[in-house]
């Protein structure tokens, strides 16, 4: 088995995976490997258990009471193994350009390799099939996004215990902006006249501009005038306890633990976005593309697949809806008004027996 200590060595000496010979055995949601693998080093990384498993928390893959939502499993997720399985990939085949070694990659493709799945797909069609994934891939469950109904975002916030927190939390709820792309953002990138913030995205660094809430700039100015004013240059958000620090995602992280210890939840950071997402999906005042826009997706696909879905709860109550609805034009006097069934009724002894006494 390989620790997450030893990857790098494995990705520096990649003779230790040419020469295992390749056994495919169908199973399960992916590809397992057997007594003498092609890539026994590579797939042995979905057996290790994750670090992050091994704190202190519920049992793996319980479900939280208050939030409905499950905790990590044991061992790595199966979009981590498809991740390490892609790095390694590209990286033997990095080598192989450079070096001309190995001769072969290591890790196997899919069916069209340098293709990415979908690429060519237009998203106002149906999604074709998807192809066969590639050797050792596994099944990534389809998840429906994860955010906050209003009950459960008013007792976080009323977690929170500072302006700070409360300014950062209402613009990532408003702004559907990323954790870390909030944490980067310097003075300048507040238009306190737009009511807007400029975030710095992920992958691509573009500069973007969207909008936020006026509660969140409220908040803000609570927090500035406390003396963290920031000049344009400088960093936004410090931290309020000790010296003064530039506020890290990993401190912010750490507010969203103490509002989840206090609460019994087990709320993560994305889930706001989620929440923003949300909202303006079921706003049906706001377009599908300047929801688009207001996320920064670049596919128009990815917004309808993650968010023009309903939540579970709201599917019983809308079916206990119509329910209701066929009952009442069914039998508009209600229940009371309903004649007995001939032959039913309960037996007068079994009451005596439930109740106590005698009955009428």
């Amino acid at each position: 088995m390989i620790a997450r200590a030893d990857l790098p060595f494995v990705c520096l000496r990649p003779a230790a995976l040419l020469g295992l010979a390749g056994d495919r055995r169908g199973g399960g949601g992916g590809h397992h490997v057997g007594g003498g693998p092609r890539l026994r080093a590579v797939a042995a990384v979905g057996a290790e258990v994750a670090p992050a498993a091994q704190a202190r928390r519920p049992a793996p893959g319980s479900v939280n009471p208050v939030t409905g939502k499950a905790y990590l499993p044991a061992g790595y997720a199966p979009a981590t193994i498809n991740h390490r399985l892609s790095v390694l990939r590209r990286f033997f085949g990095y080598q192989q350009r450079a070096s001309g070694r190995p001769a072969t990659n290591p890790v196997p493709a899919g069916e069209r390799p340098g293709e990415r799945l979908g690429a060519h797909h237009n998203p106002m069609e149906p999604r074709a099939v998807p192809r066969r994934r590639g050797p050792y891939r596994q099944k990534t469950p389809d998840r429906p996004p994860r955010w906050l109904p209003d009950q459960a975002w008013a007792a976080l916030f009323a977690a929170l215990g500072c302006d700070r927190d409360r300014a950062i939390f209402t613009m990532l709820v408003s702004s559907g902006a990323r954790a870390e792309e909030l944490c980067s953002m310097r003075g300048q990138d507040v238009d306190y006249g737009r009511q807007a913030i400029r975030l710095v995205g992920k992958g691509s660094r573009d500069e973007r501009w969207v909008a936020t809430s006026p509660e969140s700039l409220t908040w803000l100015a609570r927090y500035l005038a406390a003396g963290f004013a920031a000049d344009p240059g400088e960093p936004l958000w410090w931290t309020v306890r000790g010296a003064r620090r530039r506020l890290s995602y990993w401190t912010l992280r750490a507010v969203l633990a103490r509002a989840n210890r206090r609460l019994g939840s087990n709320w993560v950071l994305h889930d706001l976005r989620h929440t923003c997402a949300m909202r303006l999906a079921n706003d049906p005042k706001v377009a599908l593309v300047d929801l688009q826009a207001h996320l920064r997706h670049r596919q128009l696909s990815t917004t309808t697949e993650r968010y023009l879905r309903p939540r579970q709860d709201e599917v019983i109550a809308h079916v206990q809806a119509h329910h209701q609805r066929r009952q009442q034009q069914s039998d508009p006097a209600g229940p009371a008004s309903r004649p007995d069934v001939p032959g039913w009724a309960y037996d007068q002894g079994d009451l005596a027996v439930l109740f106590g006494g005698s009955t009428p």
